[in-house]
């Protein structure tokens, strides 16, 4: 088999036709690791997932959809729910330091 596929080829060496056989076997898997984190996904950059899915499909040439989608469409930027629960986190526990750096003021009676 890797012969007839080596003389179709123009008569490559064996080498030649294994090593594409590895890489279209990673870009294949590399575009299926994709699209399944991209249905798992809750949120992606853009908000359309459909958008991603044809642009990881669309520019199937080397995975290059694939690297596009894991380098700029997995940054979604937080709900604002969590955005904000985040803030109060953050300056509760900044509270909590000054707390336990100078005391509350509760003690004295303030």
């Amino acid at each position: 088999m890797i012969e007839s596929m080596a003389e179709a080829l123009g008569g490559v060496s064996n080498g030649v036709v294994y090593a594409l056989l590895v890489v279209a076997v990673v870009q294949v898997s590399v575009q299926v690791w994709a699209l399944v984190d991209l249905v798992r996904r809750e949120r992606v950059a853009g908000g359309r997932k459909w958008v991603w899915a044809v642009v990881i499909i669309a520019l199937s040439n080397l995975a290059l959809g694939a690297i596009l989608y894991f380098a700029i469409g997995r940054k979604a930027p937080l709900p604002v729910e969590q955005a904000e629960t985040a803030d109060f986190a953050g300056s509760d526990r900044a509270a909590r330091a000054v707390d336990a750096l100078y005391g509350s003021g509760k003690e004295d009676g303030r």
